[in-house]
């Protein structure tokens, strides 16, 4: 799939932009637990003979590996479907929405940022995308002017607010 451009006429194109990066959040998951497995296959292979102890921690991370692939399989494409849904058919229900930027620093090292567009329910349901950081804030707009009712921006009061009653953070349309 070709990376889609960040700007957004309609919430059709938001949702293509949403699932590419989606998409390639499950190819990494993916990846990562079949290199697991590779890793565990390869290991089991070479102390096969030499350690029960080593043959038993290979077929453990064997099958950690098949179970994050499992669960990344049976758990991925619904979270997109269930998110289209809320989006066109029942946009009232999203009640919260912000970002996050995590720094990964290493021994104070800066080596890259990842970004985090987080949505809330109604019901408590929660969504969240890894979008690159440099788009969060347009994507942010956008999500604005199509959810006029719900609020945006973290703070610790919101987030109280939230998990006492989360229609408290609903918005009237002419605010």
């Amino acid at each position: 799939m070709k990376k889609p451009l960040a700007n957004w006429d309609s919430p059709e194109d938001l949702m293509i932009y949403l699932a590419y990066y989606h998409q390639k959040e499950i190819r990494q998951f993916y990846i990562v637990a079949f290199s697991l497995m590779v890793l565990a296959l390869v290991f089991l292979n070479l102390t096969f003979t030499k350690s029960y102890g080593f043959c038993v921690f290979s077929i453990f991370f064997l099958g950690v590996g098949a179970k994050l692939g499992y669960d990344v399989y049976t758990g991925t494409s619904k979270r997109l479907g269930e998110f289209q849904s809320y989006f066109f058919d029942h946009p009232g229900q999203i009640v919260w929405v912000y970002t996050l930027i995590s720094e990964n620093m290493p021994f104070g090292f800066r080596l890259f940022e990842s970004g985090f567009l987080v949505l809330k329910m109604l019901d408590k349901e929660e969504f969240i995308f890894r979008i690159p950081p440099k788009e969060l804030k347009n994507l942010s707009l956008y999500l604005e002017s199509e959810l006029p009712h719900a609020t945006f921006g973290y703070s610790s009061e919101k987030a109280d607010l939230y998990n006492l009653t989360p229609d408290t953070l609903l918005r009237d349309k002419e605010d």
